[in-house]
């Protein structure tokens, strides 16, 4: 393959992931103020509508973050919760749904359990997309290389350094993408009772409060299979738990 078009397909798809991030970083198609109006006057299909669109092409920080501001509104604190964890899994510095995550979970009662953790460790300060794009600038990199190293400008085993360099960003990025498909962080609405199996007579494990964070694993029925940040495991039913928007 020619120089040329090896940087033509990097350009390609640099481009194509700078236009997921981009998209992902779009407002959303309304105004907070018109939402805001139509809650004070209880409209709250308006506000939703104003605030979220219909079906999304790509899943919006600013989407998550504008469903959340709605839930608050409405004095939902559950649902908030919900909406703004997802959204701080796409942008997990960001100081704005920091503190609104904090100023609502202030005003949760006391004895919540804490927040559960990301998938991932670093997910705590780097998206998955972030690690994406700095792998492909990696892999970018590393093409570049292995070309001149095959017109014998540069020392091969520089160039398997690039790539081995590459492969190793590159797979935390597409695990971190793969769990933030897959992972689902619900909030307790209400006191729920935690049971041993998805039956609503099997003997409770524990009890969860309004607020309280979990993770959701699988589902059976009208049953969510969820952990806690404290690790412990048990079935909950699913109308108990606000669960950010799909």
């Amino acid at each position: 393959m020619s120089g040329r078009a090896t940087a033509l397909k990097a350009a390609v798809a640099v481009g194509a992931l700078l236009a997921v991030v981009w998209a992902s970083a779009l407002p959303g198609q309304g105004s907070l103020q018109i939402a805001a109006d139509a809650a004070s006057a209880a409209k709250w299909d308006d506000a939703n509508a104003a605030l979220v669109p219909p079906s999304p092409a790509v899943r919006s920080a600013v989407n998550l973050r504008d469903d959340g501001v709605l839930h608050e509104l409405r004095g939902d604190h559950s649902g908030a919760i919900a909406s703004w964890r997802a959204a701080h899994l796409l942008r997990p510095r960001d100081p704005d749904l920091i503190h609104d995550l904090t100023l609502v979970r202030g005003k949760l009662e006391k004895g919540v359990p804490d927040p559960v953790a990301p998938p991932r460790a670093w997910m705590e300060v780097l998206s998955p997309i972030e690690v994406g794009l700095a792998a492909l600038g990696a892999w970018i990199v590393a093409s570049v290389l292995a070309w001149r190293a095959h017109r014998g400008t540069t020392d091969a085993r520089v160039a398997v350094a690039a790539a081995l360099i590459a492969t190793g960003i590159a797979a935390p990025a597409v695990d971190g993408l793969w769990l933030l498909q897959s992972t689902t962080v619900g909030v307790v609405r209400r006191e729920v009772s935690v049971r041993e199996v998805p039956d609503p007579h099997a003997a409770e494990h524990h009890t969860l409060p309004e607020g309280a964070e979990v993770r959701v694993l699988s589902t059976s029925g009208d049953f969510l299979l969820i952990e806690d940040g404290r690790g412990r495991r048990g079935w909950a039913v699913a109308a108990s738990l606000a669960l950010p928007p799909p």
